[in-house]
């Protein structure tokens, strides 16, 4: 086990977390830092759904994180793209996940070198907290079905 020195103020927040929670204050730290670094910690008793919920117009809630700053959007399943609706570029269609993660990179000041991304492995799903990745595979089965049929996804 490891020491840690944190203010006075710090502390009484921390301890006042696990009391609310009934947790460890070092449960509530793991729960803070995992929410940091991967964007991945909920609340108390708002567990992950098991599957994607999407919004009334079919689109899937995700979210982007780059060094601690959320980027909302929403994934388009039928044409991969997506659609920012936070933070420089809200309001942008981009028809990719790689492309949006590349733009938001560009957008923060990063240089050219350091913007590739793989998007379906950092976007995540709001609704599940799983990487994007987790869901490609139903939508290339949806665009592969419906080319097969001679239409469009």
């Amino acid at each position: 086990m490891h020491t840690l020195q944190i203010s006075d103020e710090a502390y009484a927040r921390l301890r006042l977390a696990s009391l609310a929670s009934g947790r460890s204050e070092s449960d509530i730290l793991i729960q803070i830092l995992d929410w940091v670094v991967f964007g991945t910690a909920r609340p108390a008793g708002l567990e992950p759904a098991a599957e994607p919920t999407p919004t009334p117009s079919g689109m899937i809630e995700v979210y982007f994180l780059h060094k601690g700053e959320r980027t909302e959007g929403e994934f388009d399943p039928g044409t991969g793209a997506i659609t920012v609706t936070s933070g420089p570029l809200a309001r942008q269609h981009i028809k990719s996940p790689s492309g949006a993660g590349y733009a938001i990179k560009k957008a923060r000041g990063e240089p050219d070198t350091a913007c590739q991304t793989d998007g379906y492995m950092r976007w995540r799903v709001t609704s599940t907290d799983k990487q994007l990745q987790s869901i490609r595979g139903e939508h290339l089965m949806r665009n592969d079905s419906a080319c097969q049929r001679g239409k469009t996804a």
